[in-house]
């Protein structure tokens, strides 16, 4: 019943496992031009720490996006479009 020291009730869930497991994201982005030539760029980063109270797992991101159009001619357009992402996790 936990009353014998040498036995103690002990809550499992309480002391491997944390309350929450919180995350965060940040995202910038940027866009503009001119009638001939238009550009976007977007950054994110990502982050979630892990449920557990070692710390152990956890998973972060990295994203970037950029898109360049321009207008070579009249009736032909030119299109650069890259995106891109890292991530890391520990498990």
């Amino acid at each position: 019943n936990g009353t014998d020291p040498a036995y103690p009730n002990i809550d499992w869930v309480g002391a491997l496992y944390k309350k929450s497991a919180p995350q965060q994201t940040y995202n910038v982005g940027m866009s503009g031009g001119s009638e001939k030539v238009q550009y976007y760029i977007n950054g994110s980063y990502f982050e979630q720490k892990g449920l557990f109270e070692s710390g152990d797992l956890w998973y972060k991101r990295f994203n970037l996006r950029t898109n360049l159009t321009a207008e070579l001619a009249k009736g032909l357009k030119a299109e650069v479009l890259f995106s891109g992402m890292k991530d890391y996790r520990h498990t």
